[in-house]
């Protein structure tokens, strides 16, 4: 009797570490899709102050890249959200903000490399979204494309350009399958940057003694590793879908229903 006993409570407490095992590696994913995603802007942000260096022969400074920490993931069932202010989860775009420039550049016509350039500014979020919204209002308003969103992780970012910095919160969901959303309206783009599958940019030069920042005068020698050869490329300047054209919204473009 003691041996049945002991193998049922053996049995249960395998059962239990099971599902904590499983839960805990299913709220790794998506932790680990933004975390991936956020270094991988890191990455095309270097690549594309590589290349204003290579056009432009100012020095390559450490602290004119984009980086990013990232802290305080929370994930969950949508449903725990859909009656939250989208104000809580998500910093509204007022004060400063990070704008990215996503450019394809092809030597001599050949495979894209791709970088994105980011600046601050000035933020703004159109008079036709109200603060108040909960989420699923927002899901509401664009329902064709929040209709099959499953799951959410929010987190908190401290993001530092050109030597400042701004620490904010963000929300990523996802769906069973396909593409998930960034609610980030303090640095834009970061869908886009979760799209992009062409490399990032790598130099064309050999580069000699680059100056470290607030070192040597200002310079920098750079030696021709090949000729350049004919260096097209195109830019796309990526908006926030918050401060888009309210006649846009209007016209019924993200039309669509769906119950929340």
């Amino acid at each position: 009797m003691k041996r049945i006993i002991y193998s049922a409570i053996t049995s249960l407490l395998l059962s239990a570490f099971l599902v904590s095992a499983s839960m805990a590696q299913e709220r790794a994913i998506p932790e680990k899709v933004v975390r991936e995603t956020y270094r991988k802007l890191e990455s095309y942000n270097a690549a594309a102050q590589v290349f204003e260096n290579e056009y432009s022969r100012k020095t390559l400074r450490p602290d004119a890249n984009l980086t990013f920490e990232l802290s305080d993931f929370r994930s969950g069932n949508v449903n725990e959200i859909l009656n939250k202010p989208y104000a809580e989860l998500v910093t509204m775009p007022a004060g400063d903000i990070v704008s990215l420039t996503r450019a394809g550049h092809s030597l001599d016509g050949g495979p894209q490399e791709a970088t994105f350039a980011a600046a601050w500014e000035r933020g703004q979020y159109a008079s036709v979204f109200d603060p108040s919204w909960t989420v699923a209002d927002v899901f509401h308003f664009e329902a064709a494309r929040y209709y099959d969103i499953r799951s959410y992780v929010s987190y908190r970012v401290t993001v530092k350009l050109e030597g400042r910095s701004r620490t904010y919160t963000a929300l990523a969901l996802f769906r069973e399958t396909g593409a998930p959303e960034f609610w980030d309206a303090i640095v834009n783009g970061i869908g886009s940057v979760w799209e992009e599958k062409r490399p990032p940019y790598k130099a064309r030069f050999e580069q000699v003694g680059t100056s470290a920042a607030g070192e040597g005068d200002g310079s920098e020698e750079i030696i021709l590793d090949e000729e350049p050869g004919q260096t097209d490329f195109s830019t796309t300047f990526l908006p926030f879908w918050l401060n888009g054209d309210e006649a846009e919204h209007a016209s019924g473009r993200h039309g669509g229903t769906a119950e929340y």
